[in-house]
């Protein structure tokens, strides 16, 4: 039987954040990946906020960046558009393959171990212990991250009550000739897709990924979205997945055993991204181990993830209040935003990540002022 400190399971971007935090720390760490080469299959929509991947300490590297993007065109379902758009790049077009492998890359140099076809068949406890069976193999470790993915079996296991609801089927079509600037994010609100937007996220000025979530017939509304979006592309590739639009969990936040990532529900459910968030995350959760272990301190991750679960419930508010609105009400406020002027203080305050926090900002201008009065007098709003 083998020991290691702290085990990893699933080295997605969150896992193999949370790995390099904590190796670089000083903790023993091992990662445990069940497919066979980091990074695929790739799902992602690969669109991130240059600050955010700061925040990771992720440089923007020409071996996994394919565009950069400043801004976005948001349509309403009546066809108005709220244009966001900055003097600079805010957000980059990432090859997630690419990353993850550099992030792997990053994670064996600060001293940590990965391990590909390497599948966690079960984890139990045994006291302050864990055992681990990866294959053939046990493994016993003073501690584990949870960082699988949406699929929770782990999660399961050590936590009879664990649940989280709000995963949403997605299909991400690869298109050629979309026919829009390579430099803007374009999202759409349709009558048929109320479950979540479509969006098209240039890679360069032909190729951009073109996606559509829905809980019921996903591909046929993805079909239909890019007849009416970018009739003349063509399609050469896509993928499934599933995003998050609910709560993250309060479960895998004290102890040994920390959950990470999508497991712990760490997304947006405004956009259903969460590599930054998620990687935050991470990191939180490699400093709350190396205190615990080295320390014996508890609850570090908990305190520190704190602000970001407000941010996250905030969002997720609003998500729910967005998708409640018909289309002439979503138009209305389509209207009103780029009446008082709104969509400009956004521009200048927002925060690709932190989205929640950066409205209330912007709420607290005039142009905000004015479009909460309007708001609450046309019954959008309560007064």
């Amino acid at each position: 039987m083998r020991r290691v400190e702290v085990a990893v399971v699933g080295a997605g971007a969150a896992g193999l954040i949370a790995s390099r935090e904590a190796a670089r720390l000083g903790l023993e760490v091992e990662v445990f990946e069940e497919d066979e080469t980091i990074g695929r299959p790739e799902r992602c929509a690969g669109l991130y906020s240059i600050q955010g991947l700061r925040r990771l300490g992720i440089e923007l590297r020409d071996d996994y960046l394919q565009n950069t993007v400043k801004g976005a065109m948001i349509h309403s379902p009546g066809g108005n558009v709220i244009e966001i758009r900055t003097h600079r790049p805010v957000a980059a077009v990432i090859r997630r393959e690419a990353l993850d492998r550099s992030l792997a890359e990053e994670a064996i140099t600060k001293g940590a171990k990965t391990n590909v076809q390497s599948r966690v068949k079960y984890v139990q406890r045994e006291g302050r212990e864990l055992k681990l069976r990866v294959g053939d193999e046990e493994v016993t470790a003073s501690a584990l991250i949870d960082a699988e993915g949406q699929r929770g079996i782990i999660a399961k296991m050590l936590f009879p009550s664990y649940r989280i609801i709000g995963w949403i089927p997605i299909i991400q079509l690869l298109i050629s000739g979309h026919g829009y600037e390579e430099d803007m994010v374009h999202i759409w609100f349709k009558s048929y897709l109320r479950d979540f937007f479509g969006y098209l996220i240039p890679i360069d000025e032909k190729l951009g990924r073109l996606g559509v979530a829905s809980y019921k017939d996903t591909l046929a509304k993805a079909r239909k979205f890019l007849e009416e979006v970018a009739p003349r592309a063509k399609i050469i590739g896509y993928s499934s997945s599933c995003i998050y639009e609910g709560l993250p969990s309060e479960i895998g936040l004290d102890g040994n055993v920390v959950l990470v990532g999508n497991v712990a529900g760490q997304a947006k459910s405004t956009t259903g991204g969460g590599v930054i968030i998620g990687g935050i995350c991470a990191q939180y959760a490699a400093q709350h181990l190396y205190n615990l272990l080295r320390e014996g301190k508890d609850g570090t991750y908990r305190g520190r993830v704190r602000p970001i679960y407000r941010e996250l419930n905030m969002m997720h508010r609003i998500k729910t209040w967005i998708k409640s609105l018909p289309d002439e009400k979503l138009d209305s406020l389509f209207r009103m935003i780029l009446e008082s002027g709104f969509d400009k203080k956004i521009a200048k305050a927002g925060d690709m990540d932190f989205q929640a926090t950066s409205m209330l900002k912007a709420l607290l201008s005039i142009s905000g002022a004015k479009l909460i009065l309007r708001m609450i007098r046309t019954g959008l709003l309560p007064g």
